[in-house]
């Protein structure tokens, strides 16, 4: 009686894993790759998550990158500034085909994507994520920038496996900029971040002009034993699909054209 029971309850809780990997679904990716097996087991893992933990802003300073990041600033500021220079930024429409435009306002420079490091220009950043002082394994690292006023729809993540966190490299501090996460206002301020779980629908404001400049890492969430071992596995998933492998191909850096003086 008590097997059934309990196969009734990881049955329940599966179907509602798979609903809620639906509705958070991404694009580019492809209708069968949405409803295999292996996708339901991410909408479950939601569920579990969701069950154990529903805090939706966490403390950045528990983070060692942030910490690095801080104590490094200077140098990342320059490496920025020189790559920024130089190279165009990529907007692959990777969250959201509505976040895709072909010009240099809003777009990426991707350091890490689930294991693929893309280029070699950022070799601070690079440093710090793949040293053995970061206490956080992180799945992606990207700058994001946005130059001159931006509104980013609401919106939310797929998998509740990673945090979300941002690092401010450059912005005036005006608190009419501001990514708005449910109810909660987080505003980027220089050599500050905050950490979010990005399931949670969150959009950003930019109302000011001039250049934001954020580093964004998805962290492997703190979780329970056996949590944390599922998670690992949805996480391997992730580094193998379809998904991912298309986009690791359009994040490759493209240098800006010079204008050549006769």
């Amino acid at each position: 009686m008590y097997i059934i029971i309990f196969s009734i309850i990881i049955i329940l809780f599966f179907i509602i894993g798979c609903l809620e990997f639906d509705r958070n679904k991404r694009p580019k990716i492809s209708f069968l790759e949405y409803y295999n097996f292996k996708s339901c087991l991410l909408g479950f893992l939601n569920t579990l998550i969701f069950l154990y933990d529903k805090q939706m802003i966490f403390d950045e300073n528990e983070l060692s990158i942030h910490k690095k990041f801080k104590k490094n600033y200077d140098k990342i500021l320059n490496e920025v500034n020189d790559v920024y220079n130089d190279y165009r930024l990529v907007n692959p429409g990777i969250f959201d085909d509505d976040f895709r435009q072909k010009n240099d306002k809003y777009g990426y420079y991707f350091i890490n994507y689930y294991g693929n490091i893309t280029n070699n220009i950022f070799p601070t950043i690079e440093s710090i994520i793949r040293s053995d002082y970061c206490k956080e394994k992180v799945e992606t690292c990207f700058i994001s920038i946005i130059d001159g006023k931006k509104n980013i729809p609401e919106h939310r993540g797929p998998f509740k496996g990673l945090l979300r966190y941002h690092f401010t490299v450059l912005s005036d501090g005006s608190s009419k900029n501001f990514l708005k996460v449910e109810n909660k206002h987080l505003f980027w301020r220089e050599k500050e971040g905050f950490c979010f779980d990005d399931t949670f629908y969150h959009k950003a404001k930019k109302k000011t002009n001039g250049l934001r400049v954020v580093i964004i890492c998805d962290v492997k969430r703190k979780l329970p034993w056996i949590l944390d071992k599922y998670n690992d596995y949805c996480l391997r998933t992730l580094r193998n699909s379809e998904y991912v492998n298309t986009i690791q191909q359009e994040l490759k850096l493209k240098k800006k054209k010079k204008i050549k003086v006769l």
